[in-house]
């Protein structure tokens, strides 16, 4: 999935909702771009 959003110096809520019934356990990733470069990483884990 893909968001695009404008950050003005302010705290944003950003919440990218994902379809589906039935998602695989495991590590998931997060990466957060400007352009071309990752400026944040993080992960979370399904159970």
């Amino acid at each position: 999935a893909k968001t695009k959003f404008y950050y003005q110096n302010k705290t944003l809520d950003i919440c990218e909702y994902i379809s589906g019934d039935k998602f695989e356990k495991g590590t998931y990733v997060i990466n957060l771009f400007e352009d071309e470069e990752t400026i944040s990483s993080s992960t979370f884990s399904l159970n």
